[in-house]
């Protein structure tokens, strides 16, 4: 799943208007792709005391069968089960100067702001 960081895209926004070599000229905001498995592990690693995080993969055979039934979600996510995507954000960083935060870093940054205004409840984990 490519990831950006919003603050990332708001600064890119800005530097494509400010910089005048960025004109018409499209630009690839995201800084890397992971899998859900790897930010389960990134959450884990950080949040696994004080939260439960979910660390099952769902079956390939479940997630087709959605997909069969016709479950959007899982139509989506069947078509890109296995495949890397990686898109290059090259021309965002030589043309805009832009430097991108780590996945990991925008992932808990997420969190924290989410526990910080009530959206994610402290729990114990089993």
């Amino acid at each position: 799943m490519p990831i950006i960081d919003v603050r990332d895209c708001a600064e890119m926004h800005l530097r494509s208007i400010e910089v005048e070599k960025a004109g018409n000229k499209r630009f690839i905001s995201n800084a890397e792709s992971l899998w859900f498995m790897d930010i389960a592990k990134a959450l884990c690693e950080r949040y696994s005391k004080e939260y439960k995080i979910p660390m099952k993969e769902m079956p390939w055979a479940m997630a087709k069968l959605g997909a069969m039934i016709g479950n959007p979600d899982a139509k989506r996510v069947i078509q890109y089960w296995g495949k890397d995507i990686n898109l290059s954000h090259e021309k965002a960083e030589t043309i805009l100067g832009m430097k991108f935060r780590i996945p990991t870093e925008t992932i808990y940054d997420t969190v924290e702001a989410m526990i910080k205004t009530g959206h994610i409840k402290k729990q114990e984990s089993k």
